[in-house]
């Protein structure tokens, strides 16, 4: 699944589906590790590969044999025909890929379409809230539906509002 313009989605996303699993995280290392503990991540079970210097293609290749989830960064660089190789492989193996990058024959792309955050409120200075409207597209949707995930401090992120999106017109 690709994950665009929201680091946060992503992160809330992998704490909400990793439950006792294992996770590799690869290519971003200006990833928080306090953001992903916020976001329900368990640490214990994440592995960091800050940076794969030339062969991502085979450094992947080997922890989608070896973890069920693997979070590929934006440090990491792929030709089209390594991502559908390695997407052919996750499948084989049941392996999840998260990335922020555009990924050939992902199953569902999500694209922030607003993001609104609000904080500090009364000093505590941090952020209080966090409202993104996200568009998912994928082959089954067309056009792609469109949804409200919702995060009010250290609570879980509500989704509310799922709705068919509509074409944009270019021009």
């Amino acid at each position: 699944m690709a994950v665009r313009d929201s680091a946060s989605l992503l992160g809330w996303l992998l704490g909400a589906t990793q439950g006792d699993r294992w996770a590799a995280l690869v290519g971003w290392p200006a990833l928080g590790l306090v953001a992903l503990s916020e976001a329900g991540v368990d640490l214990e079970r994440i592995v960091s590969v800050p940076d794969v210097r030339g062969i991502a293609a085979q450094v992947l290749a080997a922890l989608g044999d070896g973890f069920e989830i693997v979070v590929v960064g934006p440090r990491v660089l792929l030709t089209s025909g390594e991502q559908r190789r390695l997407l052919a492989r996750a499948r084989q193996r049941g392996t999840a890929i998260l990335t922020p990058q555009t990924w050939e024959g992902a199953v569902a792309t999500l694209d922030i379409e607003r993001a609104r955050w609000s904080g500090p409120d009364r000093g505590g200075r941090w952020i209080r809230e966090a409202q993104l409207t996200v568009t998912r597209r994928s082959r089954a949707d067309g056009a792609g539906s469109r949804f409200d995930v919702t995060r009010q401090g250290a609570q879980a992120p509500t989704v509310t509002a799922a709705r068919i999106a509509t074409a944009r017109r270019t021009g």
